[in-house]
């Protein structure tokens, strides 16, 4: 082997400018060509780069190997980093094997640490990939469907989820004055308004071109229910012609509650619920969960004290536009809503709650769990969709050890089938396991199947669940005279619309 062809102890110029690129071989290296290769990794915003040289074959490997091949690869190194410099490109006759990845679209999110704590690796899948917004939050729904799904063919950003940054661009591309942004910034995160014919101290023009660069008040009030009780259902009216649900629960202490939905119908199709009836059409893109947020703003003229994603659809299958939602409504710097303050609700479905586990959020954690044993929750939800209790247990510890978030165990009383007090008590130890609050929804009829328990039988599961230790609470109805059962409004709509 030609000893004056192995790597130098003395790194190059452009090394000194990047310590990360220096060579980290000895001057002695002695091994033969074809272990010469070495990994480099260099990571700079927006792509990150895994390289790896590898030398060709030679022919006279095992006898000394031969210069020409030692000195190929010391210059395929050199071209690698002034590649990396942004001096020169690759040669493409170089063995040059790379692989790049965009990273510029987790720019908006915040950065996730992970799972922290001892054994947290352990419940984790592979497979379940990382949030990021689906192309969905920032296009337009026409109507055209594959299937269920609304396809998207116009990539037009929601004004409700542009960034500040967003709105600067706009202001410089459109020739509108740079400070008209921040007043187009309050009036979309502090007023919650999305219609730029609302804006009133911008120009006519400003106005117009808004309209023409971002989709703007796609979501309207259709019709609007209010109840002896002060609880409030609105139905609101998509820009396909597709109806949500959104409900305002007010307490008895004053605070408000926002319930949200977050699909066109719903592809579970739990046995005692309206939110399936109808098929699923679609996912609501993120800026049509925000304007949904918006119009219940407006409404009362305030922020709400706490949202419960519980409405229409499953949450945990729109997760990506979900995520991208909350994080717009939980921008200290925006909206400013707290994210203790919000609790998405599933069906169960796993692998949504371990990638919500991942992303970190102090968002709390509702699970319908509805029966203690898996046996009786098949009869209410269908196999598709329905993850094993154990399962279920298993991912939420994952999201209690990643978050130290609230768990609660949504469990709706149905007449003679989930309402013994032996089911009680096996609920109880689920829920110590889990360290998990249970909170008793009595049925809401909106299905000629079933039937509500009487009030003793509620009270005795109730107190058969504190005798155990464990925290309880029962659902106090609201809006019984409004059609406030999820998604009873919307079926009501639809079969207007149909006929």
């Amino acid at each position: 082997m030609c000893a004056s062809a192995l790597p130098s102890a003395d790194s190059p110029p452009d090394a000194d400018r990047n310590p990360r690129l220096a060579e980290p071989g000895p001057a002695d290296d002695r091994r033969p060509p074809a272990q010469l290769g070495r990994d480099y990794s260099f990571q700079d915003r927006p792509f990150a780069f895994r390289t790896r040289i590898r030398p060709p074959r030679c022919a006279g490997e095992g006898t000394g190997g031969t210069c020409a091949h030692l000195q190929k690869l010391r210059s395929a190194r050199t071209l690698l980093r002034k590649f990396l410099l942004g001096r020169t490109r690759p040669d493409h006759g170089i063995r040059l094997r790379t692989s790049v990845r965009r990273t510029d679209h987790l720019r908006s999110l915040p950065r996730c640490s992970g799972p922290s704590g001892p054994g947290m690796e352990k419940y984790f899948q592979p497979g379940i990939p990382a949030s990021k917004p689906e192309p969905l939050e920032r296009g337009t729904q026409t109507g055209q469907r594959t299937g269920q799904q609304t396809m998207t063919t116009e990539k037009k950003p929601y004004l409700a989820m542009a960034s500040a940054q967003e709105l600067a661009d706009f202001a410089k591309n459109n020739g509108v004055e740079s400070y008209r942004a921040k007043q187009i910034e309050r009036w979309v995160s502090k007023r919650w308004t999305v219609n730029p014919d609302s804006m009133t101290d911008l120009s006519q023009t400003a106005r117009q071109k808004l309209h023409d660069a971002f989709l703007c008040d796609t979501v309207s009030i259709a019709e609007e229910h209010f109840s002896s009780d002060g609880a409030g259902k609105l139905l609101l009216r998509l820009h396909d012609g597709e109806f949500i649900e959104c409900a305002l629960i007010p307490a008895a202490d004053g605070r408000m509650t926002f319930c949200l939905s977050t699909q066109v119908g719903c592809p579970v199709h739990c046995a005692f619920c309206s939110s399936g009836k109808g098929g699923f059409v679609r996912n609501l893109a993120a800026g049509e969960i925000v304007e949904q947020f918006f119009c219940a703003c407006r409404k009362i003229n305030s922020l709400p004290d706490n949202v419960v994603i519980m409405g229409i659809g499953e949450p945990m299958l729109n997760l990506d536009n979900l995520i991208a939602a909350l994080e717009r409504i939980c921008d200290p710097d925006r909206v400013a809503l707290a994210a203790r303050r919000v609790t998405i609700s599933t069906s169960g479905w796993t692998p949504g709650i371990k990638q919500l586990a991942l992303h970190g959020r102090q968002w709390n954690l509702a699970v319908s769990l509805h029966a203690p044993d898996d046996k009786t929750r098949a009869l209410l939800i269908p196999t598709k969709f329905r993850r094993d209790i154990r399962d279920i247990i298993q991912a939420c510890k994952l999201h209690r050890e990643a978050t130290t978030r609230l768990l609660t165990f949504e469990y709706v009383m149905l007449d003679s089938i989930n309402d013994s007090t032996e089911q009680a008590a096996r609920l109880a130890k689920l829920a110590k396991e889990a360290d998990a609050k249970i909170n008793l929804i009595p049925y809401n009829k909106a299905n000629g199947a079933f039937t509500r328990p009487s009030k003793e039988t509620i009270k005795r599961f109730e107190n058969t669940l504190k005798s155990a230790g464990v925290k309880v609470t029962v659902r106090v109805e609201k809006g019984a005279d409004s059609s406030a059962a999820c998604g009873q409004l919307r079926a009501s709509a639809r079969k207007e619309k149909e006929s």
